[in-house]
């Protein structure tokens, strides 16, 4: 299970390919769709959207193109009261 690891595990294993960015995100909407009904964090989800961009970003990685951002691959959200 990927939620148990902090973002510094998370990036590392992705870039150690122990995980894909895919998986990492498919993982995190599993979980809002187990929790989401019961906890409201959410206002929208785009899946598809961050699953095009996870696709992406897990070519780049095999190309050696892309990983040296800090948060590469790292899902997050973004609260609705930021103005």
């Amino acid at each position: 299970m990927i939620h148990h690891l902090s973002i510094r595990e998370l990036r590392d294993a992705i870039l150690c390919k122990e995980c894909s960015v895919t998986e990492v995100i498919q993982g995190f909407f599993d979980r809002i769709d187990q929790h989401e009904e019961k906890i409201g964090a959410f206002l929208s989800v785009d899946y598809e959207s961050a699953l095009a961009q996870a696709e992406l970003l897990d070519r780049k990685l095999a190309r050696g193109e892309a990983g040296d951002g800090l948060l590469t691959g790292i899902p997050l959200g973004i609260k609705d009261n930021i103005v």
